[in-house]
């Protein structure tokens, strides 16, 4: 493995005369090429991908259980809000749920 290391100068800005400059030190690393009997690596879905997808799955769940819980409600003749609390309550739980199922299923 080959690193290389070099630095750049830059001007950062003229403030009263004053001249501002930056110094960078920049690095980078090159591998050796991979023979031709080396397969590549495939790599699945990125791990923020995942993470995204489940941010909307747990959303639409909480969402969705609300908004039955309102539709309830609505129906019903009871002033206190017991269905739509029941109902996005019960929604947050599954949702929880479901969060842990895909955690437990990583490991």
């Amino acid at each position: 493995m080959l690193t290389f290391k070099y630095f750049s100068i830059g001007l950062l800005g003229i403030n009263q005369g004053e001249i501002l400059l930056v110094l960078t030190i920049n690095s980078f690393k090159m591998s050796k090429k991979s023979s031709p009997n080396e397969k590549p690596k495939i790599s699945g879905t990125p791990t923020y991908v995942k993470y995204i997808g489940l941010s909307f799955q747990l959303f639409g769940v909480i969402g969705g259980g609300t908004y039955v819980g309102w539709l309830v409600q609505q129906q019903s003749n009871i002033k206190f809000p017991v269905w739509l609390l029941l109902f996005c309550f019960l929604s947050i739980g599954i949702a929880f749920y479901q969060l842990w199922q895909s955690m437990k299923q990583d490991s």
